[in-house]
């Protein structure tokens, strides 16, 4: 994790890949040879390409930029915990503090088990001077 030196942030936004929704009724193949990725649908496609532009824009530190695409990637696939995630840092490192505490809240009602979503709640909090909310 890198810190933005002008924001004191945690500037890692989570670059991993996205996960892709198998259709009802589809096989494993029974060969031997490793499982190909089955074909994303366009909607999965275009989410990653603006993920992927929104993680780009994030290390670049364009934050308003990188929004717009975590933004737009969530139009396509709105409970994705990692874009809220990646959103909320987002936001923090914009100074946008209550933007940033309401997607990481959103993060952790998407998947209470993505442990990063936490550390997004408590440093938006943390950045709000909700100190005793943010143990």
């Amino acid at each position: 994790t890198t810190t933005d030196q002008s924001t004191g942030v945690g500037g890692a936004v989570d670059t991993a890949a996205t996960t892709n929704r198998s259709t009802e009724g589809e096989s494993a193949p029974k060969s031997a040879q490793p499982e190909e990725e089955p074909e994303k649908e366009e909607w999965e496609v275009q989410r990653d390409s603006h993920k992927q532009s929104a993680d780009d824009a994030f290390r670049s530190r364009d934050y308003p930029s990188a929004i717009v695409h975590y933004t737009n990637a969530l139009s396509l696939d709105p409970s994705n915990h990692v874009l809220l995630s990646n959103r909320s840092a987002a936001h923090l490192a914009n100074g946008e503090k209550s933007k940033a505490l309401s997607d990481a809240r959103e993060c952790i009602q998407a998947n209470d088990a993505f442990t990063k979503g936490y550390s997004r709640l408590a440093a938006a909090m943390m950045s709000l001077g909700r100190w005793g909310e943010a143990k």
